[in-house]
């Protein structure tokens, strides 16, 4: 074992379908960001969908073991194996744990069909010495009532439990009525209801209905929030015809299918078209509305009637699958997000030298930028993936984004995307703003005998006018290149704002992301043959 392991968690849900997995690799996910090298054990695999270890060795890119299958778990305890069985379990976390400084095991679930599992949870945290951290469905009625008994379970066994996390709170849940309740315990997080998490992709929905893909455009992508079945009008079903909703219907509701079409051209990115009975459409609608059809919106087919088809898409499980390693990410954020860092920080003793880690990187990153709040213009504010970058970044807190473009035409896109614009989100129209630096830049290029007329064509122009914003202290910073180009967005800069005094050109930097590690890559972007000379001074550039 390496000298920097130093700590043992093992997670264990009070009941089952608590999100142990999503809460036991959150807790990897915290721990990696606080830079901390944490390992991940899943001793038994419980379920034919267990999907624990493989996620582990693909976000983390860290080794696991295999775990033990369940049936043969069961049988060795069975025939009174126990103690042989403990010592493979350890063997098997102690390997994972190998060089990292914490380790994270996920339990078993418990129920009455295996009642054997919950004394295997105690005998696995005995032997490996480890502290419990207990996971509670926020949500059910006797949250509280499951912890006490659970808690009691590991602290009769002689275990230490760490602390609890709940999961699934909804919106009226109380952690401080449930601290009190708790006594000593330590809340490690309480983590937010959030159905978008358990979005289904296309995909998913066409493989679990076997159903036949019609057209695939953005099948493996876009994700299903809701389904609409279209049973009424029109008029009743275009509130439905949003942003990730399904739209189940049989293929001779002409007006259906053209409705999705219309609600498309507008970029509303539906989850997709689901026809029912068999049925097609029309040679006359698939031809008018292809273009808009074959753009992306998926287009599936299945036997069943709409009723039967919603009740088993309402039945698909939740687990996540392999290929869905996005999604698995958001949900891994989201747990991180809620999980309270300095509590778990002071349930072990970290190391003392960290490895900053992707994730780490990332996380600090964020918090420094939370932390001084820069303001940031954003030209392209007319750019559906500039909206919701800057929805996603006030929603964050990681900066104050200035949206230059008219209101009417951003609310658009934002409403098109089912995108909500938070009140703090600034928007200005270029119109009623350029006028301000006529003056400013005329004084800033009188070398190049630049005239009042001519600074007003350019600052039409919203890389230059946000350019000169930047200039005048207006704001911290300035991000283009969605629709403009490197040089585009660069010339108003080396135009306006020049080199630092101790600069002679301009660089680039930007950061890769490794699977374990983080490198600065240095100038890919703007001189294509430096100097040696040149290349002394972008190394220096990256370095700062």
């Amino acid at each position: 074992m390496s000298k920097r392991f130093t700590q043992i968690f093992l997670v264990t849900p009070t009941r089952r379908a608590v999100g142990l997995t999503s809460v036991s690799l959150g807790i990897v996910r915290a721990l990696q960001r606080l830079g901390v090298e944490a390992a991940f054990a899943k001793p038994v695999d419980q379920d034919i969908t267990d999907n624990s270890e493989f996620f582990a060795r693909t976000l983390f890119q860290i080794p696991v073991p295999e775990p033990l299958s369940f049936r043969e778990t069961a049988e060795r305890i069975a025939a009174n194996q126990t103690s042989e069985l403990l010592e493979e379990i350890v063997t098997l976390c102690m390997t994972a744990g190998q060089n990292a400084s914490v380790l994270v095991v996920e339990g078993l679930h418990t129920d009455s069909t295996h009642s054997f599992a919950a004394q295997l949870n105690v005998d696995i945290a005995n032997s490996l010495k480890a502290e419990v951290v207990l996971v509670a469905d926020a949500s059910a009625p006797n949250a509280v009532v499951d912890l006490h008994f659970s808690i009691s379970q590991f602290t009769n066994e002689g275990c230490k439990v760490a602390g609890v996390i709940f999961n699934k709170a909804p919106e009226d849940f109380n952690a401080e009525d449930a601290l009190l309740l708790l006594g000593d315990t330590r809340i490690w997080g309480v983590i937010a209801n959030n159905p978008l998490l358990r979005a289904l992709r296309t995909l998913d929905v066409a493989q679990h209905l076997n159903a036949e893909v019609v057209f695939a455009g953005d099948i493996a992508t876009r994700r299903v929030y809701e389904t609409a079945i279209a049973a009424r009008s029109v008029p009743e079903v275009i509130p439905r015809l949003r942003s990730g909703t399904l739209i189940i219907t049989s293929g001779d509701r002409d007006d259906v299918i053209l409705a999705s079409a219309l609600a498309a051209s507008r970029g509303i990115e539906l989850a997709g078209v689901l026809l029912t009975h068999d049925s097609e459409i029309a040679p006359q609608v698939m031809e008018l509305a292809a273009p808009v059809l074959s753009s992306g919106l998926p287009i599936l087919r299945t036997g069943d009637d709409s009723f039967v088809t919603a009740l088993r898409i309402s039945n698909i499980p939740d687990s996540i699958p392999h290929e869905d390693t996005a999604r698995m990410n958001m949900v891994l954020d989201a747990v991180a997000d809620h999980l309270d860092t300095r509590i778990i920080s002071e349930s072990f003793h970290q190391p003392e030298s960290t490895k900053l880690s992707p994730p780490a990187f990332r996380y600090q990153l964020i918090q420094k930028a939370r932390s001084v709040q820069k303001r940031i213009v954003l030209p392209e504010g007319e750019e559906p993936r500039t909206v919701k970058a800057a929805v996603i970044c006030e929603e964050k807190g990681i900066a104050r984004c200035i949206l230059l473009g008219k209101r009417e035409v951003i609310e658009t896109i934002a409403a098109s995307q089912g995108i909500t614009l938070p009140d703090s989100l600034e928007i200005i129209d270029p119109d009623a703003i350029s006028g301000r630096y006529v003056a400013p830049m005329v004084e800033l290029r009188k070398a190049k005998s630049l005239t009042p007329d001519q600074a007003v064509a350019q600052l039409e122009d919203p890389v230059v006018l946000g350019t000169m914003m930047l200039a005048e202290g207006h704001v911290d910073g300035l991000v283009s290149g969605a629709v403009h180009t490197t040089a585009n967005t660069v010339r108003p800069a080396l135009q306006l704002i020049k080199t630092a005094p101790d600069s002679s050109i301009v660089s680039s930097v930007f950061f890769m992301l490794m699977p374990d590690q983080v490198l600065v890559y240095g100038d890919c972007a703007i001189n294509p043959v430096p100097t040696a000379e040149q290349l002394a001074e972008i190394a220096k550039q990256s370095a700062d």
